[in-house]
């Protein structure tokens, strides 16, 4: 009897071993499959792409910053309707590049303006102020639909040929910005101003600051004639916002017809090369003859000719 009662009672405590390591294990799956479910959480990896350091010797490019686009430059209101002046069509695939033509010394007689009328292409004229014939040209030439621009005399380095009230580097600011008001006055239609002469006015930066105060307040654009290579007026125009364009060739240094065509050919062959040029003549008779003959032919050969003010959108 007692052997049976120890056989039963070992089978009970084997049993009870058995489920005490069935409950264990089953308590250690559970475990491992709580951890396993804990994931980490997803990181994103950004790439950073690599620093390249440059050449030994090549400076690094700085980035440029995006400037605004410069608004639009008003235009001064005019009392005359202007006539719009034909211009031929050239079709954009073949466009080479767009010419500006100015005729200078306008004022002194009125000379040569019947002579516009067989030339169907815009022309900017430069027209001095307080002249004989002053306010009777710039009407007159305003109301063929030409552009209209203040020829302002500036100081040469020269002793002679300077015209009443020319600027000088030697007036104060308040004596400059008085000659500049009253010359506009002069010339009503005024879109622009060009320096007549002034070698020695464009290289002073004090007067021109002056000049280009006056022009800023009137929307007015500045045409370097640059007669001097030493000119600082493109550089103060850029820090004062003037719109401002330069003089890539003198037609008509000798009034030979040849040495013109000359002078057209190099004209030309700019505007090809950097999209547009600006020829400056004078109101000679030769001038106006082979811009008469030759503009007709470079438009057929794909120049387009333009006003001045149109070089500066």
């Amino acid at each position: 009897m007692r052997k049976r009662r120890r056989r039963s009672s070992r089978k009970k405590i084997d049993r009870s071993v058995i489920w005490f390591l069935v409950f264990i294990a089953i308590l250690q799956l559970f475990f491992i499959a709580v951890i396993k479910s804990k994931k980490a959480p997803k990181v994103t990896v950004v790439s950073v792409p690599e620093r390249v350091a440059p050449e030994r010797g090549v400076k690094p490019t700085p980035m440029r910053p995006v400037m605004p686009a410069r608004p639009s430059v008003p235009i001064r209101p005019t009392t005359v309707a202007r006539p719009v002046i034909p211009v031929p069509a050239v079709a954009p695939a073949a466009l080479k590049g767009r010419i500006a033509i100015v005729i200078d010394d306008w004022g002194y007689n009125l000379n040569n303006s019947s002579a516009l009328d067989e030339i169907k292409y815009p022309l900017t004229a430069a027209v001095l102020p307080n002249l004989s014939y002053t306010q009777k040209v710039a009407e007159d030439l305003h109301n063929r639909g030409f552009e209209i621009i203040l020829h302002l005399p500036m100081e040469p380095w020269e002793k002679v040929g300077w015209e009443k009230n020319t600027i000088t580097s030697s007036m104060n600011e308040g004596d400059i910005r008085k000659i500049v008001d009253e010359d506009l006055a002069n010339i009503v239609y005024a879109k622009g101003v060009s320096n007549h002469m002034g070698s020695r006015a464009t290289e002073s930066r004090r007067l021109l600051e002056a000049t280009f105060s006056e022009l800023k307040k009137k929307h007015l654009y500045f045409l370097d004639s640059y007669v001097s290579s030493r000119s600082v007026a493109l550089d103060l125009a850029e820090k004062t916002g003037v719109p401002f364009a330069r003089r890539d060739v003198f037609l008509d240094n000798k009034e030979e017809p040849k040495y013109i065509k000359e002078q057209l050919l190099r004209l030309k062959k700019k505007a090809k090369i950097y999209g547009s040029a600006v020829g400056i003549g004078h109101n000679r008779k030769n001038t106006l003859e082979v811009l008469k003959e030759e503009m007709p032919k470079l438009e057929k050969e794909g120049y387009r000719f333009v006003f001045v003010s149109e070089l500066l959108k």
